[in-house]
């Protein structure tokens, strides 16, 4: 289980977020040279892609939210995937995930290394043959297939997976004092 501590620094780091992008007026998360975000994908234990995330608009508009209104219990640590191509857009609300053959949004295991890195990351074992995976979410409620709390997702080459494969998803937040 998670940590309360880690949940709590998990919550701040969106929220983190949204007072970088504000102050510097910036979408780009990467212009704002505060935060280093990647998203690691690895089947069955082995570094298939690396590659940067868009934080979506209902994400910036989560981190306003958590700032004028914060909630307790809310943090960024439910991953999700899809094999739909064309739904990881700033704009998305979904990536009409996944629900099936193992693949249903399930809670990331969160590590923090060193005093402003943190990880979150899930691995799949696949229940049956799903083709064409290419899109994974990191959203701040459980519920599958939910709408409205895509925070971030990063759409990666295809992957065919068969039963008993194992896709990971791992998304690397470090936080840059500046």
């Amino acid at each position: 289980m998670v940590s309360k501590k880690l949940l709590i620094a998990i919550t701040l780091i969106g929220i983190l977020l949204g007072i970088a992008i504000i102050l510097k007026g910036n979408e780009n998360l990467k212009a704002s040279s505060k935060y280093l975000t990647t998203v690691e994908i690895y089947k069955n234990g082995k570094l298939i892609w690396k590659g940067s995330n868009i934080i979506t608009d209902i994400g910036f508009n989560f981190t306003r939210e958590q700032l004028l209104n914060p909630q307790t219990g809310v943090s960024l640590i439910y991953i999700s995937v899809s094999n739909v191509s064309g739904v990881c857009s700033k704009t998305a609300t979904n990536i009409q995930e996944l629900a099936v053959c193992g693949l249903t949004r399930a809670e990331g295991t969160v590590t923090q290394y060193g005093s402003n890195q943190f990880l979150v990351e899930k691995t799949f074992t696949l229940t049956c043959d799903v083709p064409n995976v290419q899109v994974a979410g990191l959203h701040w409620v459980s519920t599958a297939q939910s709408d409205r709390n895509l925070f971030s997702c990063a759409a990666f080459p295809v992957v065919n997976l068969v039963t008993n494969d194992q896709i990971t998803i791992r998304w690397n937040v470090t936080m840059i004092e500046g």
